[in-house]
């Protein structure tokens, strides 16, 4: 099995396994595709879902391979989610506002196969949600809107 091994590791395990049967066993290791290689992303872009990743991927590019952000996204505060080797996830926020306006590469994150992108909404499309869901849903009142033109009357 393959699967999960670096092309490295499943060249050493190989030449191990065959040094019983040839003098000095060599294989080339030809990588075809990389099935599992796929990335999370969600939030404010347009197109949430899964990615392939192929080669060399960073946490922008990957918002703009989902469509780019939507108008309510919070560029300066996206998130990563990976899993470490041990299997618990961890979190890194990541300013891609700062990296679209400056191209400065501090912020830079390379995104490996199973990482997740999530662009959170802006306070204002937070608020814009509670507006909506607690008061507009839960308090029920007429939202239309009248014009008087004074005490004119019309014949």
């Amino acid at each position: 099995m393959a699967a999960g091994l670096s092309v490295a590791t499943l060249k050493s395990n190989m030449q191990q396994r065959y040094v019983a049967y040839l003098r000095q066993p060599e294989f080339d290791i030809v990588v075809r595709s990389y099935v599992g290689a796929q990335i999370y992303v969600g939030g404010e872009v347009k197109t949430q879902g899964v990615y392939p990743l192929k080669g060399v991927m960073d946490a922008m590019q990957a918002v703009v391979t989902a469509g780019g952000p939507i108008d309510s996204a919070k560029l300066s505060q996206a998130v990563l989610i990976r899993h470490r080797a041990d299997g618990r996830p961890m979190m890194r926020t990541i300013d891609l506002r700062h990296y679209m306006n400056t191209a400065d590469m501090s912020d830079h994150v390379m995104l490996q196969p199973g990482d997740l992108v999530f662009v959170p909404k802006t306070a204002i499309a937070s608020f814009d949600i509670f507006i909506d869901q607690y008061l507009d849903k839960a308090i029920p009142f007429n939202k239309t809107l009248n014009y008087n033109m004074g005490s004119s009357v019309f014949y």
